[in-house]
Order: structure tokens, then C-alpha cells, then sequence
């Protein structure tokens, strides 16, 4: 039953406060995030292609568990919890293997549907060409549905296959919520790239981590699963 109704742009208003709130915090630990995953991904590819076993072994052991770290530490700060710079370096050892389990996940789907848009894409039939479109939206549905895969990771003890189940429905049943959401993710992405990469290693990992689990709490809350803070969770 829904208890009460926010809109994306309250969850915004909100974000932005907590990561000013934050902002040393944040930005240290994004920068931290920056300078150890960028090179994981890019080693990751390149041994992929490559053919190197060991890089690749690196980027599937360490981004997930590092990516939850920050999850865990946004979502303490979420609710006005005393954090540091220690839940990072706790949630990261806490979510270890549930971190690295849940990125292979998620990168297996993505790689699944990327397949499958390059087939359709280049299949000679151009009604099958058409049909790629399809694919296209269900890519955009998928990393929608990641802003809450990743927030009840850390916020629910539920196993991976059903939180993964749970971040699909709640994109099924809040769309455009989710979709405001993305195009917030979108625009971040884009201010990062224009700032020459600056904007996007201090900012893109703590504000997403902090949108996400606000966007994601906010729906708990919906849903009756979770109640508000003491603190006042809107801004109006």
C-alpha cells in the first residue's frame, strides 16, 4: 500500500543537500573510488581483448565490492548516521563476495543484452534491424533498474537473485520515476566528461551513491517495507 508520494525532483533537492552536507567525505571517497576502478575497467578490457587472464580476474574481484563500499557508506548517510571515511574500507569488507557476485551478475546481463542488440542490429533483414530497438529500451530498463539493484544490496538481506528480481519490479511500477532518475544520471555523466574527467572522479561515484539510496529508500518507504527518519526525509 503507498503511504506517500515524492516526486524525482524532492529526491534531487535532497541529494544535492546531502552530498554538500558531505562533500569532503564524498568527494575523498569518490576520488579513491576514481583512481581504482578506472584503471580496473580499462585493464579489464583491454585483457579481454587481449587475452589476458589476470587483469580481467582483477575487475571482476574488486569493482563490485569497491562500488558497494560506497554504497554502504552513502546509505548511512542517507539517514543522518555518523559516517566516515571507515564504513567505506567496512562496507567493502562486509559485501566482499555479495559485491563481486552482484557486479558478475550485472555485467553478464549487460554483456547478454549488448550481444543481442549487435545481432539484431547486423542481422541482414531490416525487420530484424526494426526489432533492435527493442533491445535498446530493454538496456535503458536494465541500467534504471541498477540505481536500485545496488541500494538494497546494502540495505536488505534478501538473497542476490531476489533483490535482483525486487530493482526490476520497482522499475516496472515506478517508470517514469526511474527515468528521471536515469537522465539525472545521464546529465552527471555528461558535466564529468565536459570538466575533462575532474568533475567525474570527485563527484560521479558519491552523488550516484547518494541518489540511488535516496531514490531507492524513498520507494521502501512507498511500499511500507522501511518508515521515515526522525530527521524529516522531504524537502520541500
Amino acid at each position: 500500500m503507498e503511504v506517500q508520494k515524492v516526486t524525482v525532483w524532492q529526491i534531487i533537492k535532497k541529494s544535492f543537500k546531502d552530498f554538500y552536507d558531505h562533500i569532503f567525505l564524498l568527494g575523498g571517497v569518490s576520488l579513491i573510488w576514481f583512481i581504482i576502478v578506472g584503471p580496473l575497467v580499462y585493464v579489464g578490457l583491454a585483457g579481454f581483448f587481449l587475452k589476458m587472464p589476470f587483469p580481467v580476474i582483477m575487475n571482476l574481484i574488486f569493482v563490485g565490492p569497491l562500488t558497494l563500499g560506497v554504497f554502504y557508506l552513502t546509505n548511512q548517510l542517507i539517514k543522518y548516521k555518523d559516517s566516515g571515511l571507515k564504513d567505506f574500507f567496512q562496507g567493502f569488507a562486509k559485501f566482499f563476495f555479495r559485491g563481486m557476485f552482484a557486479y558478475w551478475m550485472s555485467l553478464l546481463t549487460m554483456v547478454i543484452l549488448l550481444v543481442d542488440l549487435t545481432f539484431f542490429i547486423n542481422f541482414g533483414n531490416r525487420f530484424m534491424q526494426y526489432l533492435s530497438g527493442i533491445w535498446i529500451y530493454l538496456i535503458i530498463f536494465f541500467m534504471m533498474s541498477q540505481f536500485y539493484f545496488w541500494s538494497l544490496l546494502v540495505e536488505m538481506e534478501d538473497g542476490l537473485l531476489k533483490i535482483y528480481k525486487r530493482s526490476l519490479l520497482l522499475t516496472l511500477d515506478n517508470i517514469l520515476y526511474s527515468l528521471g532518475l536515469f537522465l539525472i544520471f545521464i546529465l552527471l555523466v555528461a558535466v564529468g566528461v565536459i570538466t575533462a574527467g575532474v568533475g567525474l572522479a570527485v563527484t560521479f561515484i558519491g552523488f550516484l551513491g547518494i541518489l540511488a539510496n535516496n531514490a531507492t529508500y524513498n520507494l521502501l518507504i512507498k511500499y511500507g517495507i522501511r518508515k521515515e527518519f526522525s530527521t524529516p526525509y522531504n524537502i520541500a
